[in-house]
């Protein structure tokens, strides 16, 4: 079997040499020490910890920033707890009973990690891969056997393990590591994490991936679409090549324009360093959307302000016009410091989710816009509120902003906008666009909620991708409602990149569309050749429309008079 598939943790089609990483075995002396010898053990362990602290502390200074402050707020972690008193307590203990220092790391280890396996939620459930982790380092230094090390990497790499540490994972390379394909792992563990941070294509839970990987072989990992190929065939390798030169070769602007001369802004999705990058790269026209909850979820405790403003700064001097999500938690997406109501939701879609988690947490949510404002003074800055469904709702988060507006002494307007990716939210869609800056259509969700599935599930991911009529009819709808009261309209998720989309996207009005940064190039292309006066005569037609084979072809007989 060549081709093996998995979970997409950070999607991307990249291809590169194999690179094996084979656990290491330890060599754990189960000696008993001598009572005169305890002292040495007890020696030995201050050196090891000391050692592991000088490591973390060199990768924390040779990182990349990244934007979700992931990296460094994970090895902060580990550094803390080498200094936790009741850690090093449980290791000096076992060593008192005439232990070795490497057997009692191993000890401690183990019982941490039967007490992580016995948790219930799977979040909690991943932080075991820390201690795993951190303890690994320690026992590495005391038997002082050499850790992985990717620094003479010199060319496009896939990396494959059964488990990828967290600290390792800080200190990869985006410039040789291009894909990480892994046997076991959790989306959400602090590796999945720091793995979406850096922008890098992975996938987890590849069964039995180690036995059908070797070391130099070329691989093409499509993280995309969940699969890693062993064995390409030459007609493949050479289309992921020629992919590459097309886009190193293909000459972007920031303004892109139909056939027809119409101006389609084509903003980027963002939320870490490596797509900022990637949204620069590819002349982004700003950021659409930026996802601010990815540095909340890979801290231990909600972030500082200061913390939060310096990343938004970033972000803001970097791209100038920058649409900000505020923070987005629940669902699929997990906080590692858990607050109450996100434990044991039976329906976490339909859970504590956006909106609603701000009201719970007015604090976070004040502070978060404080965050923002300051931002401001960099460049354009609007924000828009996630999972509304009522009006008041999103009263309630303007009158939030006006007040600490006020606060700061900031008279400068900052655009609000709602996201509309709930049923109530766009049958009751005039309403909001009465009181919005601009209205903004989140359409991963929306599809979920229209269509009623769970796009988590992997049973749905031809339903995560559809192309139903109705979906359709409610965007051509929002868009009505927006000319209405001369508000702007985009779109924010998977849809706004399908090329098969656009042209009805196009059609059907949206002027205005933010996509992950790696699809510019395809997307701006398609647009270039498009004709949006002889698209536009799909929206008289789209009542009539029952299926979506019908749509399509509708769509693709307007597309080929063009």
């Amino acid at each position: 079997m060549s081709k093996l598939t998995g979970i997409t943790v950070e999607p991307g089609i990249v291809s590169g040499k194999v690179v094996v990483i084979r656990d290491v075995n330890f060599d754990i002396n189960k000696n008993e020490v001598d009572a005169a010898s305890i002292w040495r053990e007890h020696q030995r362990l201050d050196i090891a910890i000391e050692t592991s602290k000088r490591e973390l502390r060199v990768i924390q200074d040779n990182r990349e920033f990244s934007i979700s402050l992931g990296d460094e707020a994970i090895l902060e972690a580990q550094i803390m707890m080498l200094e936790d008193p009741y850690f090093i307590e449980d290791i000096r203990d076992v060593i008192n009973k005439g232990k070795t220092a490497e057997y009692a790391v191993n000890f401690v280890k183990e019982a941490l990690t039967e007490s992580f396996n016995a948790i219930e939620d799977a979040y909690l459930r991943a932080r075991r891969n820390d201690v795993i982790d951190l303890t690994e380092r320690i026992i590495a230094n005391l038997l002082d056997t050499p850790r992985v090390d990717f620094s003479q990497l010199n060319s496009d790499t896939i990396i494959v393990a059964k488990e990828l540490p967290p600290s390792i994972t800080a200190s990869l390379d985006k410039k040789y590591i291009k894909g990480v394909v892994l046997e076991s792992g959790a989306k959400h563990s602090h590796t999945g994490l720091l793995l979406m941070s850096k922008g890098i294509p992975a996938l987890f839970n590849v069964g039995d991936v180690l036995s059908y990987a070797e070391d130099s072989h070329y691989a093409i990992l499509n993280s995309a679409d969940g699969v890693i190929n062993f064995s390409p065939t030459k007609e493949e390798l050479e289309a992921i090549f020629l992919m590459k030169e097309n886009n190193e070769q293909i000459e972007l602007t920031k303004d892109t324009y139909s056939k027809d001369h119409v101006k389609i802004r084509v903003s980027a999705n963002v939320s870490v360093q490596s797509s900022v990058e990637e949204a620069i790269q590819y002349k982004a026209d700003g950021a659409g959307l930026m996802r601010t909850e990815f540095m909340y979820m890979s801290h231990n405790d909600f972030p500082k302000e200061t913390d939060e403003n310096r990343v938004y700064e970033s972000v803001v001097k970097a791209l100038d016009d920058v649409t900000f999500r505020l923070l987005d938690i629940g669902g699929d997406k997990f906080l590692p410091y858990h607050p109450e109501e996100l434990l044991d939701e039976v329906n976490p879609a339909l859970g504590t989710r956006g909106v609603r988690f701000l009201k719970l947490h007015e604090r976070t949510l004040r502070q978060q816009i404080r965050a923002i404002i300051r931002a401001s003074r960099f460049g354009t800055v609007k924000i828009m509120v996630p999972m509304v469904t009522s009006v008041e709702e999103f009263l309630w988060i303007k009158n939030i902003l006006n007040e600490e507006k006020i606060h700061l002494r900031m008279t400068d307007k900052i655009d609000l906008g709602a996201m509309i990716e709930t049923p109530a939210a766009a049958i009751h869609v005039d309403s909001f666009a009465k009181h919005a800056d601009f209205l903004s259509i989140g359409t991963n969700d929306l599809t979920q909620f229209l269509l009623a599935f769970d796009r988590t599930s992997p049973n749905f991911d031809l339903l995560a991708q559809s192309m139903h009529p109705s979906i359709f009819k409610v965007i051509r709808n929002v868009v009505m409602s927006g000319k209405k009261y001369d508000i702007p309209v985009s779109i924010c998720g998977v849809l706004g990149q399908n090329l098969e989309a656009l042209p009805i996207l196009l059609g059907l009005g949206i002027r205005h569309i933010s996509i992950d940064p790696n699809k510019m190039v395809e997307v701006k292309t398609r647009i270039s050749q498009l004709k949006i006066k002889q698209l536009q005569r799909l929206r008289p037609l789209l009542a009539q429309i029952e299926t979506e084979e019908e749509l399509l072809s509708i769509a693709r007989k307007l597309d080929k008079s063009t």
